[in-house]
């Protein structure tokens, strides 16, 4: 129930795909559910093996996730764009990269003050400050102000 799914995302369902509530995926969001055994040096692709994948209620999806067969993603997690999740993902965390590794853990419930304070305080560090203050210019009459 009111979940929603971007445009381009493929689901393979060669096992069942559980997803809960109030789930986003976002565009080109791929989920499989099958992977191959190794075989012999004469044909190293070997039986097919096929497993569940499970998504919890409230998981934000970004775009580009690609989920491996066989994961759960915990209830109130975010998986960020790009990342390969090959292991579980725990409740209420945030998870990035290839494969995905636990980023941060987040609030139960909706973010405080402090927490979306600290969230542009490191975005800030990663994008680095201005050594000037940015120019801006006056609504109607073209002056610049800093």
């Amino acid at each position: 129930r009111r979940s929603q799914v971007g445009i381009g995302c493929h689901f393979s369902l060669n096992a069942p795909v559980s997803v809960g509530d109030d789930v986003i995926f976002g565009h080109y969001v791929r989920v499989l559910t099958d992977t191959h055994a190794l075989g012999p040096s004469i044909r190293r692709c070997g039986e097919r093996i096929a497993q569940p994948v499970v998504i919890e209620d409230g998981v934000w999806l970004a775009s580009n996730v690609m989920l491996l067969p066989g994961v759960t993603v915990g209830r109130g997690s975010v998986v960020a764009s790009g990342a390969v999740v090959a292991r579980d993902v725990p409740q209420n965390c945030a998870v990035g990269g290839v494969p995905a590794r636990v980023l941060r853990t987040l609030p139960e419930g909706p973010p405080r003050d402090a927490d979306i304070a600290q969230d542009l305080a490191a975005a800030e560090m990663t994008l680095g400050s201005s050594p000037e203050p940015a120019e801006e210019f006056d609504g109607g009459t073209g002056e610049r102000q800093t």
